[in-house]
């Protein structure tokens, strides 16, 4: 839409509105073409320079860098819900729910003395784990009764050790329940599941699903097969969404460069030329993704479309870059003349929409979305390196490649 306006609207709204020329910009020209001399001037120290630099951030900042998410604190302190769930996380102890049905294997099993056992073992080894606050558990209400039983000694606070002392127990307890406090939400009506539960405090995607996991080995481990069961949950499956698609969309980003560069050589009819634009413009956001390493580190849902996002932008002052330097070249410039022609004529826009756009994506970092925010300040980061990429890296390879063969041409 945004093209059909430019090529259809604009140059009719031209034609209709009384717009005036506007005043021939000397002194920009001037910075253009001094800045041009200087990159004809030192194109091999230039690229040393971005070369090293760029490496040095992608090889010491990337490793820094994880593929990972913390949902619960996307919205900053400014809301309500992101401070009810600090007060839940303090004095509850966390707002992570993971559910386990662990099945006996037949009806009214769940009064079997080795089920609740392993139930009973399931439940201590999660408690043992770092980040687990509590743990609710069917094995809990029936070490309480058993207590209650014996005069409530601490030490009886144990299991039934007959399946009939079991059910005893809890038909005692169930009918001593008012109308609507029934354990339906942990046993199920045949008596051959139970709900254990568990909180963990607040914590990010990868160790949520790594506790899950290792709950998960145990249960393979040290039960029968029918209670080896899956963990399930909106936390478990909001987790489970984050850690697919953040390595989805950064693979994603991969294929779009290869995408992008094929385009780019058929388009400039030069395998070289398309490798060299892609080049210009992937390194950018790697370096961006290597100073996020030392910034924050942590690469989530918003940081994972920065690469694909800021590539498809930044890639557009490439194509004019290249466009005009071959439209030059092919008058029967030189490469040097043909850069200034470039940088006298393109260069300024180039930098106009960049910093338009950076300030346009800079404003998101200031959201309370911790999302939009990172995206928006990384996506304006990205496009300020690109366009230095563009009007030095790119300039100075093309003079050290081109000059020699003009040289020889000549």
């Amino acid at each position: 839409m945004a093209w059909f306006l430019v090529y259809a609207l604009l140059p009719a709204l031209v034609m209709v509105l009384p717009i005036k020329a506007g005043q021939p910009q000397q002194g920009a020209k001037k910075i253009m073409l001094a800045w041009a001399n200087m990159v004809i001037a030192y194109p091999k120290q230039i690229l040393m320079v971005m070369i090293v630099a760029a490496v040095t951030v992608i090889t010491i900042g990337m490793p820094r860098n994880e593929l990972n998410e913390m949902f619960t604190t996307y919205l900053d302190d400014s809301f309500e819900f992101r401070r009810a769930n600090n007060h839940l996380n303090q004095e509850l102890g966390g707002i992570h729910r993971l559910l386990y049905t662990l099945d006996s294997g037949k009806e009214n099993g769940i009064y079997e003395p080795i089920y609740l056992q392993r139930v009973d073992a399931f439940a201590e080894w999660f408690r043992q784990q770092q980040g687990v606050s509590n743990v609710y558990t069917y094995t809990d209400i029936m070490k309480r009764l058993n207590r209650a039983m014996h005069n409530n000694n601490p030490q009886d606070y144990t299991l039934p050790q007959s399946k009939e002392l079991a059910a005893q127990y809890a038909l005692v307890h169930e009918m001593s329940l008012s109308q609507g406090q029934e354990l339906t939400n942990m046993v199920s009506m045949d008596k051959r599941k139970t709900m254990l539960t568990v909180i963990v405090s607040e914590t990010d995607s990868k160790n949520l699903l790594a506790l899950n996991k290792q709950a998960e080995e145990w249960l393979k481990k040290n039960t029968s097969p029918e209670m080896q069961t899956k963990g399930v949950g909106l936390d478990l499956i909001f987790s489970n969404m984050a850690m697919t698609n953040i390595p989805s969309m950064v693979y994603g980003t991969f294929l779009c460069m290869a995408i992008v560069s094929l385009m780019l050589g058929f388009a400039l009819k030069s395998w070289r030329f398309g490798v060299m634009s892609v080049f210009t413009n992937a390194v950018p956001v790697a370096v961006a993704l290597g100073l996020w390493g030392f910034i924050n580190g942590r690469i989530d849902i918003g940081v994972a479309a920065v690469g694909t996002l800021s590539f498809g932008i930044v890639v557009d002052d490439t194509i004019h870059f290249m466009t005009h330097y071959q439209k030059f070249k092919q008058a029967g410039l030189q490469t040097v003349d043909a850069i200034r022609e470039v940088f006298v004529s393109s260069g300024l826009a180039m930098i106009t929409t960049t910093v338009a756009l950076m300030g346009g994506f800079g404003i998101l970092s200031f959201s309370h979305y911790s999302a939009n925010a990172n995206m928006g300040f990384l996506t304006a980061i990205c496009m300020f390196l690109a366009i230095l990429f563009d009007l030095l890296a790119l300039p100075a390879w093309l003079v050290w490649r081109d000059a020699k063969s003009d040289i020889v041409k000549s």
